[in-house]
């Protein structure tokens, strides 16, 4: 690996891919397999890359987010209406149908991932590898599983809480959906475990993996959608006085791609552009610009405009904001794309070497979320609380705008709702927008003030027929 960490997925038959008739696709039977492999702290460096390589799938980041953003007020499609581009329609219209490719991807990868981190730590068990690389490895598998089941059950609620590997076909097609809280308890299980066995920080080669920083913070946004406010605090509380993180001073600083991993970045995905056949690049750039806008230069062939901002979204930030015009572009009349008019956003913004191959890493999380959950988890005990005002107005000062005041917010339902707000702008096209509105509770009454067509069984997902034609056991959410 090098500081631009690249996740290359090396062991196909040994990490296996996940629930549904996907097992049956094994590799050549010469190829290594998890009999002859796990048996150095090489081999379980090789299968941990694995696990975060499936972070890179394209068809993973595609459905994020069109399951995160697409969904929200925060962006709209674009694209050509047809076969795959009614899947988009679907989401961006609230119209889903249980066969939308966007949400069997999201769901099949998602256990690919899972199921790789269980291999690992299934074989962990037994190692005797050096003890501080085997708490690494296990601290990296636990928090990629905590983080890809925290989207699940945000997205589908209930879900099969697979915790050991899957190795026969068969035993995919009897798993059962888990209570919510059940779920939540393993995630947090994970996480917990995560935060003490895994490093402060890695140094060249390694930069990019999984820090118990990185654990802390995600565990703090679990505890944040529990409503557990006083150990979401306590997380947050630890990064922001560890000095270890900080806002960047420039807002288009923390999205450059030659200044990936830096001082506000806790997690990212990472991506490497120019790679060919491997495609390690990201698609954002090209996938969230006008369809044939040509933005970016290099070798792109056009945006295909399946997440672009909408004009709520334009109209959302304030008079003086310095990030509205580094986050959202518009093309002029005369330029191509399509509609003719078209904005699109700019956070993601390298020059391709191919459609679809570009330099950006995705951030998971960074520090200016800390200090906007800081203030959420800190005003949800209680009104007035000066600590809140303050990490909240950090954010607000980066971005040119003046210090909020108990007379500008002047109740705890004023500073929840600028909260909110705050959040959008700052973290708009990032995938948060739909969590939070969930998380607020007010997802329903935002989306059908905008004239969205949203019934309350559309706060989650309907779970893909597919799986459930492959396990007539997984019940379906009502409303499908």
């Amino acid at each position: 690996m090098t500081s631009r960490i690249i996740y290359a997925s090396v062991l196909t038959a040994v990490l296996l891919t996940g629930c549904g008739e996907q097992y049956l696709e094994l590799g050549p039977r010469s190829q290594v397999s998890d009999v002859n492999f796990f048996k150095t702290a090489g081999d379980f460096n090789l299968a941990t890359r694995g696990v975060y390589d499936a972070l890179q799938n394209r068809s993973y980041q595609e459905s994020s987010w069109g399951m995160m953003e697409l969904v929200s007020d925060n962006t709209l499609t674009v694209t050509t209406p047809g076969s795959f581009g009614e899947t988009w329609y679907q989401v961006d219209e609230f119209r889903v149908l249980t066969d939308n490719r966007l949400m069997q991807a999201q769901w099949q990868t998602s256990y690919q991932l899972i199921n790789r981190a269980n291999l690992v730590l299934s074989k962990l068990e037994a190692t005797a590898i050096d003890s501080k690389a085997k708490d690494q490895f296990q601290g990296e598998a636990q928090f990629l599983r905590a983080y890809t089941y925290f989207n699940l059950v945000r997205l589908f609620g209930e879900v099969p809480l697979v915790i050991t590997p899957t190795v026969n076909p068969f035993e995919a097609f009897n798993q059962l959906r888990e209570p919510v809280d059940k779920v939540y308890a393993q995630i947090i299980a994970d996480l917990q475990s995560a935060e003490q066995k895994l490093p402060d920080a890695y140094t060249g080669n390694d930069i990019g993996r999984a820090t118990r920083w990185a654990a802390k913070g995600l565990l703090a946004k679990v505890y944040l959608t529990r409503k557990n406010y006083t150990e979401a605090t306590t997380r947050l509380r630890e990064i922001v006085s560890s000095g270890k993180f900080d806002l960047l001073p420039g807002y288009a600083d923390v999205f450059r791609p030659n200044n990936a991993n830096h001082k506000e970045s806790l997690f990212e995905i990472q991506f490497k552009a120019g790679l060919g056949t491997d495609r390690e690049g990201s698609p954002f750039a090209d996938a969230m610009s006008p369809q044939d806008a040509r933005i970016w230069g290099g070798n792109s062939g056009g945006g295909q405009g399946n997440n672009v901002p909408t004009e709520d979204l334009v109209n959302a930030y304030e008079k003086g904001d310095l990030r509205k015009d580094l986050s959202i572009g518009q093309l002029k009349a005369g330029e191509r794309g399509n509609p003719p008019l078209s904005f699109y956003q700019k956070k993601f913004s390298s020059p391709p070497t191919a459609t679809l191959d570009h330099d950006d890493n995705f951030i998971v999380l960074r520090y200016a979320d800390v200090l906007l959950m800081l203030a959420e988890a800190l005003n949800e005990q209680g009104y007035g609380n000066a600590e809140a005002f303050t990490a909240l107005n950090r954010v607000r000062k980066r971005a040119g705008l003046a210090d909020l005041t108990q007379a500008d917010v002047p109740s705890q339902a004023a500073f929840r709702t600028a909260l909110l707000q705050e959040r959008r702008v700052e973290l708009a096209f990032e995938n948060h927008r739909w969590f939070d509105l969930l998380r607020f509770g007010v997802a329903q009454p935002v989306l059908t003030a905008k004239n969205y067509r949203i019934q309350p069984y559309q706060l989650l997902f309907p779970v893909p027929q597919r799986e459930r034609d492959l396990n007539p056991a997984l019940a379906q959410n009502p409303g499908y």
